[in-house]
């Protein structure tokens, strides 16, 4: 997904704060795995690649994360739209990974078949960018709370600039975020 993630956790004994701190890694790395826009070999990649041409059988976890964004466009009339990828594409905010469509697709084009498969109605390009991401947590929560951390912390980013020129960040300004924390000091109000 692009992104550098850090976890802290405690709970009872060091010993089961450890494997619980592995379990959130591994599952983090398995949504990776499937949907990360910046891999070649991930599930998403394949769907991109294919997905207009034939169905294709996805994992559970895409599916569930496809069926979220499409809720979430159709709540929003389409303001939320996975299908914004060749425009970060074409504004070097995505990689290209694939051939990118010369329009952009809309997310009613994206079709959520029966046995987790999907197809696109014609040549589509989806990022699941922050959608992913916080499945990402939701997952890694659910693997800490299930081996007995009482605490967690969890960073999805890092703000310095050598961390995200290396994630390819290239749309994040610190000091855009710098100024955002010190607004919020400024009212008083704790960030992490």
């Amino acid at each position: 997904m692009g992104t550098l993630v850090q976890f802290a956790a405690s709970g009872t004994d060091s010993a089961t704060v450890m494997q619980a701190l592995d379990a959130a890694e591994r599952a983090v790395a398995h949504v990776d795995a499937l949907m990360s826009f910046h891999s070649a070999e991930s599930e998403l990649t394949r769907i991109n690649r294919l997905a207009h041409q034939a169905p294709q059988r996805v994992s559970a976890w895409t599916y569930a994360v496809l069926r979220r964004a499409q809720r979430l466009s159709e709540l929003s009339a389409g303001l939320f739209d996975i299908c914004v990828a060749p425009d970060l594409v074409r504004q070097g905010l995505l990689p290209r990974m694939c051939a990118v469509p010369s329009e952009r697709g809309k997310w009613r084009e994206l079709q959520l078949l029966p046995d987790r498969h999907i197809s696109f109605a014609r040549p589509l390009l989806i990022d699941l960018g922050g959608i992913a991401k916080g499945f990402a947590v939701d997952v890694a929560v659910q693997a800490l709370r299930r081996a007995g951390c009482t605490q967690v912390f969890i960073g999805m980013e890092s703000l310095t600039p050598k961390n995200l020129a290396a994630a390819q960040k290239n749309q994040n300004d610190v000091r855009d975020l710098e100024n955002l924390i010190a607004a919020y000091h400024n009212e008083d109000i704790m960030t992490h």
